[in-house]
């Protein structure tokens, strides 16, 4: 076995190239950073996208949604378009989300308008533009430590509400304590592996899939499509202490001006 790591962000590049140690051997899974869901910013989120609804957002010039109050009204305008219902009000969209009926018809919806996924087709009365779909077949977060693992299991549970399959990868040469507690683990379907910079990864705790369209899912979707369509792989770094950390031993995959880093504008396909 390899030494430690020396950072938590030096494990973020093999982790990556590994991906398919936890998730199987897709060729399409796509890999970002510091992705703000509706419970944190988990460390790593692989989705594999769904291109043919990315190329049917991009064709009608829809941006992702980026507000899980918004994702939240969406679905339910959806719910009424496949009931084939005339229209909506925000009255009955309040009744389904808890949101309140004024902010919804003052702000949510509106801005939903002005971005074109509904319409305002009479006084009070809305209707969706188009079927919303999940811009993402599969969706995973991944948590990582270097040996916290009751830090990073509370974090990887509390992703797990967002993610068809949540993870913690812990370094392997901290490996026994997470080992003699994986029964935590299979309880709460959290996967639990051990990254060894010479060995790989070892997935000791298969995490359990969560498959279901939901709007804290839905949000991580979107905002990981909006990293895709603009050719970026993460998000802000967030920095401790004033301080932007990155790797002590190579290039920071999350920052596009790391030594061996490219980045290119990409397109639906």
């Amino acid at each position: 076995m390899r030494a430690a790591f020396k950072t938590e962000a030096d494990m973020l590049r093999p982790l990556a190239c590994l991906k398919s140690s936890l998730v199987g051997d897709a060729e399409d899974i796509e890999v970002f950073y510091e992705v703000q869901s509706a419970a944190g910013i988990p460390d790593l989120v692989l989705v594999i996208f769904d291109h043919e609804q990315l190329t049917l957002r991009s064709k009608r010039g829809l941006a992702p949604i980026d507000s899980l109050h918004a994702i939240a009204v969406m679905h339910e305008t959806q719910s009424s378009l496949i009931r084939g219902d005339d229209y909506i009000t925000a009255s009955e969209i309040s009744k389904c989300t808890g949101i309140s009926a004024s902010s919804i018809a003052a702000s949510v919806l509106p801005g939903l308008q002005s971005a074109g996924h509904v319409e305002k087709i009479g006084r009070g009365k809305w209707k969706a533009t188009h079927e919303f779909r999940s811009l993402a077949k599969f969706v995973c977060t991944i948590e990582v430590k270097m040996r916290d693992w009751r830090s990073g299991y509370n974090q990887a549970l509390r992703h797990s509400v967002t993610a068809d399959e949540a993870w913690l990868v812990l370094d392997a040469c901290h490996a026994k304590a997470p080992s003699d507690n994986s029964k935590w683990f299979k309880k709460a379907g959290i996967g639990l592996a051990f990254l060894d910079g010479d060995s790989g990864l070892d997935a000791q705790v298969k995490a359990r899939s969560r498959r279901k369209m939901t709007p804290y899912r839905e949000l991580l979707v979107e905002r990981a499509a909006g990293l895709y369509l603009q050719g970026d792989v993460s998000g802000p770094v967030r920095p401790v202490f004033g301080v932007r950390l990155t790797t002590t031993t190579g290039p920071d995959p999350r920052f596009r001006d790391a030594e061996g880093n490219s980045y290119r504008p990409v397109a639906a396909r």
